[in-house]
């Protein structure tokens, strides 16, 4: 099963490479564009990509998982689960699906 066409080192993948800790938001969106498929954040379920603010401006990720979301969470230096309530719901701006996902559907 391959989840996304994609080649780390192609010139598109490169063009992305090499962000900072604060990525622009907006190169951002374009790369999860490029890869993913834009979809309704009602729609969002299960190994879906979350587009989240962290501070004004969206620039983290998170996958859907059977218990809420996993993502890298620096407040803690490592990669977390937990639920995704209230707090962490306010923060969704965007999601996005692997194409093979939405091919089958």
């Amino acid at each position: 099963m391959k989840l996304v066409d994609y080649d780390p080192a192609s010139p598109q993948a490169q063009s992305f490479a090499n962000y900072s800790m604060l990525p622009n938001s907006r190169r951002m969106r374009e790369g999860l564009a490029t890869w993913l498929v834009p979809i309704p954040v009602a729609d969002a379920t299960l190994a879906d990509i979350l587009f989240m603010a962290w501070g004004r401006e969206p620039q983290h990720v998170a996958l859907i998982t059977d218990k809420g979301i996993i993502h890298s969470y620096s407040g803690v230096g490592k990669v977390v689960e937990h639920a995704l309530d209230e707090s962490w719901q306010r923060r969704i701006v965007a999601a996005y699906r692997y194409p093979y996902f939405t091919e089958k559907s």
